[in-house]
């Protein structure tokens, strides 16, 4: 069927609604496509009764793209007819094993002598190619591909030293990025959540590796509120899977754990002239998993608080100026726009709001009531930012209140006890110095401390 056949319409089971009821998988109606490709499987599994040998065809060629002109040479000294891209296209046997794999159209009569990380690993590349082309309805399929991998190494769990084949970091950056152009919700849906099932199928240092790489590779606002929640829930997890006397995973504590909040997550990479409209989901998610982490972990079980001071100074309070500062200049937007005074200077910043409003496209002709309805667009998603900030700072203060007497060596009440005892050495310098007597002496303290 050529090139159109990755197009068609060849889901045989359809996706299971969000439910609370787990629901069983729903026949689709099998189209005319889903007729013929079922006979071409048949077909196939006839003339060759082990199909899962192709599987490293994918690797194969993938090797050899970079090395066209050796190829030709190679392929026909090797005499394999499956490395010729003219006779079998790779889309083609990506497509193949999207039919076998997610369509479960592979027969139980095939030899059961590959390891399922095996499986798992070769397939990956056929994901790739998927998620790789022009055309983002193929992307679907490459999803579902995806899906159907990780299932089959759902109850193995898989180490961090497997990730050292170079297929897992050019998965994880080729199918974030699908998800980035896809335009579909339900390919959004459903490939965060099969995003996420990969994610656990490794063990706690693998999943921090691959939460770290989208961290430090990828600087789209949603992917980063997406590692950043993903690496909250595996943190909350362990401290609820664990008793309090039990350590905690070296990858959720001690100076990883720091390492991550204060170079990945709880930052602004402008300090206080970070755009915070185009990255508010982000910090939405710090905030959110530093309420989260605080709140939880009152033992300091994760050794946070032994560098809170460090996150308040470059997170919290620039986050405050930020906030107060991107409030003003919408404010100002629109008064200007209101009175329309200076018509020059309107246009100027109304270019400035849509431009970062519409991800650099051409701003379009706005009127006037346009202009404030989207400043008070953006004034509202500031005050949300405002209050998932005050709500971290309003839990702080708390936590901070009530562990004062069970936690009496902990910095942060080191740093107050010092600033106490530095407060009232100056008082008594500043007594002795003018000479009080001990009745005014004995005021002064009792109304400064």
């Amino acid at each position: 069927m050529g090139k159109l056949f990755p197009i068609l319409q060849l889901q045989r089971i359809e996706q299971p609604r969000k439910t609370l009821r787990p629901s069983a998988k729903l026949s689709a109606g099998k189209s005319y496509s889903i007729q013929v490709a079922e006979d071409m499987i048949r077909s196939f599994v006839l003339l060759v009764k082990d199909p899962l040998f192709l599987l490293p065809y994918g690797e194969k060629r993938n090797n050899l793209q970079s090395k066209r002109k050796k190829i030709d040479s190679e392929e026909k000294a090797n005499n394999d007819c499956f490395l010729y891209h003219e006779t079998y296209t790779t889309e083609g046997f990506a497509m193949l094993f999207y039919l076998l794999l997610s369509e479960e159209l592979l027969p139980e009569s095939v030899p059961q002598i590959y390891d399922r990380r095996y499986i798992f690993e070769m397939g990956l590349h056929y994901v790739v190619i998927l998620l790789s082309g022009e055309r983002t309805v193929v992307y679907f399929k490459g999803i579902r591909l995806a899906q159907a991998l990780v299932k089959l190494v759902r109850n193995i769990k898989l180490s961090s030293q497997d990730l050292r084949a170079p297929i897992h970091s050019t998965f994880c950056e080729r199918y974030v990025r699908a998800l980035e152009r896809s335009g579909s919700v339900r390919n959004r849906d459903v490939g965060i959540t099969v995003l996420t099932d990969y994610i656990h199928t490794f063990d706690d240092e693998g999943r921090y590796m691959i939460i770290s790489h989208m961290l430090k590779t990828f600087d789209d606002d949603s992917v980063r509120a997406y590692a950043i929640t993903v690496y909250k829930d595996l943190i909350s997890g362990d401290m609820r899977d664990k008793k309090k006397d039990e350590p905690l995973v070296r990858w959720y504590s001690g100076e990883v754990l720091q390492d991550m909040l204060t170079n990945h997550i709880c930052v602004l990479r402008k300090g206080v002239k970070t755009d915070l409209i185009d990255n508010s989901y982000s910090i939405t998610s710090a905030l959110s998993a530093l309420w989260v982490l605080l709140k939880t972990d009152q033992c300091n079980r994760s050794h946070i608080w032994n560098y809170f001071g460090t996150l308040e100074a470059q997170f919290l309070l620039e986050l405050r100026k930020a906030i107060d500062l991107t409030r003003a200049h919408y404010k100002n937007e629109m008064k200007v726009t209101a009175e329309d005074n200076n018509a020059q200077m309107g246009e100027e910043h109304s270019a400035e709001i849509t431009i970062s409003t519409l991800n650099g496209e051409l701003p379009p002709v706005l009127s006037k009531e346009k202009k404030v309805e989207l400043c008070q667009g953006m004034l509202l998603r500031l005050d949300i930012l405002d209050f998932q900030l005050a709500r971290v700072n309003g839990a702080i203060e708390q936590m901070r209140r009530s562990n004062e007497k069970a936690f009496p060596n902990c910095p942060w009440m080191l740093n107050k006890l010092n600033y106490k005892i530095l407060k009232r050495l100056y008082l008594l310098i500043a007594c002795n110095k003018f000479k009080f007597s001990f009745r005014c002496k004995i005021m002064c303290f009792n109304k400064f401390l």
